[in-house]
């Protein structure tokens, strides 16, 4: 259950232990004004992005399917908008890894946070009382979350550069973008693009040809082949 945040329970629980300030770290629920009223303001989110740039969900997936190699994370207020609150501070840098997974930009952000969130305990009390940056209403962007069992299905009439990309945007942690084959259904961890002017017919897109002496699987794709080396 998601939204578990917002239940009149945890406000109980804070007020028995007497809290006075609050930190959402990797948070899937949207924090209501109950909450935040608690706390008087002094309610703090890390998001892992350049806000505010990619407000939403679904950050690293969306970086490997836009081939964003940037690493960055916000320290904001939490308001009730969807990380709309001012920001307080930011970190990034460049993710230096061929073919990245969700799992390698994971490792990368969580070095961020800590850099942020131990600057932040470093400069208590006076911290608690800036009020930070205003996010321009004008500037920055949104992206939805992303759900494997709705985004993850593979499209086998695109080029097979994205076609990898999407594996690999839906590759650990998570389940694994999906296909079926011979009605099974087949959730595909890891592949490799090799181009190829093949000339075939783009009915033939998505279409097992061979397998080799390791089991991979060879499918024609537009531009080239997928070459299939992990499903679950």
């Amino acid at each position: 259950e998601t939204d578990v945040v917002n239940k009149q329970s945890v406000l109980d629980f804070l007020e028995q232990q007497n809290s006075n300030v609050g930190f959402s770290v990797s948070c899937r629920s949207i924090i209501k004004s109950p909450i935040i009223n608690f706390f008087k303001g002094r309610i703090y989110n890390i998001h892992p992005t350049l806000l505010p740039e990619e407000k939403g969900g679904g950050t690293f997936s969306w970086r490997i399917l836009n081939n964003d190699d940037q690493i960055s994370a916000t320290l904001h207020l939490i308001d009730e908008g969807i990380d709309t609150g001012n920001i307080l501070m930011q970190k990034k840098e460049k993710l230096r890894k061929v073919y990245p997974r969700p799992s390698d930009y994971m490792t990368r952000t969580n070095v961020l946070y800590k850099e942020l969130i131990d600057s932040f305990l470093d400069q208590l009390p006076l911290i608690l009382d800036l009020k930070g940056q205003t996010q321009s209403n004008l500037e920055g962007s949104y992206l939805p979350r992303l759900f494997t069992e709705l985004h993850g299905a593979i499209d086998w009439s695109l080029d097979g550069s994205f076609i990898e990309k999407t594996i690999r945007a839906f590759s650990y942690p998570y389940p694994g973008a999906f296909t079926f084959y011979k009605e099974d259904k087949i959730q595909i961890l890891e592949s490799m693009f090799s181009e190829y002017s093949h000339g075939m017919h783009p009915l033939t897109h998505g279409k097992v040809i061979s397998f080799d002496s390791n089991g991979y699987a060879k499918v024609i794709v537009r531009g080239g082949f997928l070459i299939v080396s992990k499903v679950l």
